[in-house]
């Protein structure tokens, strides 16, 4: 008998992590962006999205996302999600 693992949502692992070659290239460009502070719940949310929990998410939800999710609980690729997952920041740092 073999182990089988459950499928992800929408049926692939979104991995949102970046390689060692594109390490060094990924950490310029972030040193030369606005800094912003997040709170624990976005740091969480992040770690989450990093390691493909929020699959099949690549990041924080689109304007387009997010409506879908709030007005009708579905994706705008179709499929069900019921939380809104955002990167919250004052008018200042947006």
């Amino acid at each position: 008998m073999t182990d089988s693992l459950i499928a992800p949502h929408g049926g692939e692992l979104i991995l949102n992590r970046a390689t060692e070659a594109e390490h060094a290239r990924l950490e310029e460009l972030a040193n030369s962006l606005p800094q912003i502070t997040i709170g624990s719940r976005q740091l969480a949310d992040l770690e989450m999205l990093a390691i493909g929990a929020y699959s099949p998410l690549h990041g924080f939800m689109t304007r387009a996302d997010y409506l879908g999710v709030v007005n009708e609980m579905h994706l705008s690729n179709g499929l069900p999600w019921s939380i809104p997952i955002t990167l919250s920041t004052s008018e200042e740092q947006a």
